[in-house]
């Protein structure tokens, strides 16, 4: 696979002054710098959760902001390579999050040694994620990453972050008024990833508290 970086062919130049799309990214890419060590340490599964936000937040806002940029193509390729890191961290973070249930789980269960296995499955399967998350931070793809990150594709002229916002709004009551009540599972997931959505581009954007809690509402 190419690289981002390979990609970007004046990736040497000096960008233009940052506006606020792009500010709001750099702090979600200071928030995934700053939960690095503990990822890598692995004592906190709390970090690998909150590196896995930082890295859907990113990935939503450039999918948001998409008919918006300057450079869509390149935050396409962003979006690629952040969906690869993603990956990893969910691997890590489903199992932490199932060993985590069946743990408390299993203080209210009288047999609970039966389970031992399952555990230990579980274990074996979340170390073996963590090593290739750990390799995957250490690698050059990562890195370039990083550096594709500290020239994120500004707006077009004219557009801010309250337009993304609207408009991930937009898409989402049109894909809610065409659901039904026969609606399928599939169809309400899909209703939940763009409430999800609309609900990082309302909070980058600097939206009423209400509308953010709605959303959160509407997602669970």
């Amino acid at each position: 696979m190419r690289s981002v970086q390979a990609l970007h062919p004046l990736a040497g130049l000096e960008p233009r002054e940052e506006d606020e799309f792009q500010r709001v990214l750099a702090g979600y890419r200071r928030e995934l710098l700053a939960r690095e060590p503990g990822v890598r340490l692995g004592a906190d599964p709390e970090e690998v959760h909150k590196q896995r936000v930082a890295t859907r937040r990113l990935r939503s806002l450039l999918r948001s902001a998409r008919p918006l940029l300057d450079d869509p193509t390149r935050a396409e390729e962003l979006r690629d390579e952040l969906r690869w890191l993603g990956a990893l961290l969910g691997e890590v973070r489903d199992r932490d999050v199932l060993i985590e249930y069946l743990v408390h789980e299993l203080a209210t269960v009288e047999e609970a040694a039966a389970f031992g296995a399952v555990l230990e499955l579980l274990e074996a399967e979340r170390q073996e994620a963590r090593k290739r998350l750990v390799d995957a931070l250490d690698s050059p793809r990562y890195a370039t990453l990083l550096a594709e990150l500290e020239r994120i594709p500004s707006l077009s002229e004219g557009a801010d972050l309250q337009s993304v916002a609207a408009g991930d709004y937009r898409r989402l009551r049109k894909a809610a008024r065409a659901l039904d009540v026969d609606a399928a599972d599939g169809e309400l997931h899909r209703l939940r990833i763009r409430a999800k959505r609309a609900r990082y581009a309302a909070e980058a954007a600097g939206a009423r508290k209400r509308f953010v809690n709605r959303a959160k509402d509407l997602q669970d």
